[in-house]
């Protein structure tokens, strides 16, 4: 069934260039590779805003596959369409820009424990508006994409709080990417992947910060296998690993001097 645009639809929709230039830039707030990597450099550094900074953003990290996971098994489940002319391929509900940007900072909201509550739900809350609503002003979703998409991001992000039960949901959305869309389609074997990948992860992690002259490759290598990921004709067997492989490696890189076969809890 077509969705039919509102008039709210058709003035964020219709706004002028300078406005959308900006909006291109805020919806990378919400970008998959960009919030991996954000998540990934918390996770190394461990910055002191949460009593178990690393647990926090290990959770956070967990959480961002499972919304990746249950982006797609969503989009395969309903098959709607986005707007007209929109640039971007694929089906449009629900958002995932909205859903990915309401797991992570909704799920920072919840989990960073030693800022002030309402100040980290105020910001919380403008990052994911403005994400979902950048979306509706590039013409690539509907309003009820996105606020679909963040209702059910803040469903993610309040289905776990720490890292264990964060990479078994990421695990549940995986298959559920993988049933709805297909294990021969490559999203869904790299959301799969990826969630394997977490739930592998070691536990026994150097609470050390990970130093400044490593973030910058790894940094990289996120980002790089993201991008590949998103863009790459790969088979899907081949997706799968590097979706599981790049997960893996942010989780472990603190684990790097210990144990690396342990499981995160």
């Amino acid at each position: 069934m077509p969705v039919r645009p509102s008039p709210l639809y058709d003035l964020l929709a219709g706004l002028p260039d300078p406005v959308v230039a900006l909006a291109a830039l805020v919806t990378l707030l919400g970008d998959p590779v960009v919030l991996l990597a954000a998540l990934a450099l918390g996770y190394w550094r461990a910055p002191p805003v949460a009593a178990a900074p690393r647990r926090a953003f290990a959770t956070l990290v967990c959480l961002g596959v499972a919304a990746a996971g249950a982006t797609l098994a969503l989009k395969a489940a309903f098959a709607l369409p986005r707007p007209p002319g929109a640039a971007t391929p694929g089906f449009g509900f629900p958002s995932g820009h909205a859903l990915g940007a309401a797991a992570a900072y909704g799920g920072a909201a919840r989990l960073f424990d030693r800022i002030d509550r309402r100040r980290r739900v105020l910001v919380a809350g403008v990052l994911v508006a403005a994400v979902a609503l950048s979306r509706v002003v590039l013409g690539v979703h509907y309003l009820v994409d996105v606020v679909f998409g963040t209702a059910a991001g803040l469903a993610v992000a309040r289905s776990a709080d720490r890292p264990r039960r964060a990479a078994l949901l990421a695990v549940g959305c995986g298959l559920a990417a993988l049933a709805a869309a297909g294990p021969r389609t490559a999203e869904a074997a790299a959301a799969a992947g990826a969630a394997v990948g977490a739930a592998l992860a070691p536990r026994d992690v150097d609470p050390a910060p990970v130093p400044f002259r490593l973030l910058v490759p790894g940094l990289v290598v996120v980002g790089g296998t993201g991008l590949l990921l998103d863009g790459a004709a790969l088979p899907a067997a081949a997706l799968a690993l590097a979706g599981g492989t790049v997960t893996y490696a942010v989780l472990a890189a603190p684990a790097a001097r210990k144990n690396p076969l342990s499981v995160v809890t």
